[in-house]
């Protein structure tokens, strides 16, 4: 698993929901250019829009848990899923960064000094390197929020304010 590439693991199956319907192309382009991207098979496996076939063909790697991390996890909080105590053990186990959408989940990772970053963040790399402009990041931003509510306007808004600020790529 030696990469010169940053690694993230997708702790949270809504990242992958809301970009798989709203740009999924983003997803195929963060693992080329910018990311190695791994989805824990037990995370795959709540997302009804991605079989393995699809996700491999995304660029994405599925993560097999050993029996340690799927039997012993790290955080004891009630608020977390099966799926986020088991990807933040594998993160931490790793050193890999935890990509959510889980507030719940981010501070529980940065209670182990997991690394972490919102969804979103992902644009604002890809927008940063060059692969993806202001306008495609804000039109899938809200292509996220109309399918995600749970994602929140000010969250959107947020998102759309750093990229705007962001000193990046933007025709």
């Amino acid at each position: 698993m030696s990469s010169s590439k940053p690694i993230i693991i997708l702790g949270d199956a809504n990242v992958l929901i809301d970009y798989i319907k709203a740009n999924e192309k983003l997803l195929s382009e963060a693992c080329s250019v910018i990311f190695e991207i791994y989805v824990p098979i037990p995370v795959l496996r709540e997302i009804k829009q991605l079989t393995e076939v699809k996700a491999k063909r995304l660029g994405l790697k599925l993560y097999e848990p050993s029996t340690e991390q799927l039997t012993e996890p790290l955080s004891d909080s009630l608020r977390l899923s099966f799926e986020d105590k088991l990807c933040l053990r594998i993160a931490s186990d790793n050193g890999w960064i935890c990509a959510t959408n889980d507030k719940v989940l981010k501070k529980e990772c940065e209670r182990f000094n997991v690394s972490t970053m919102w969804g979103l963040e992902i644009m604002l790399i890809l927008n940063k390197k060059g692969v993806l402009s202001k306008k495609e990041a804000t039109k899938t931003a809200q292509a996220i929020l109309k399918e995600n509510k749970r994602l929140g306007e000010s969250v959107v808004r947020d998102f759309i304010k750093k990229l705007k600020l962001y000193t990046a790529y933007s025709w």
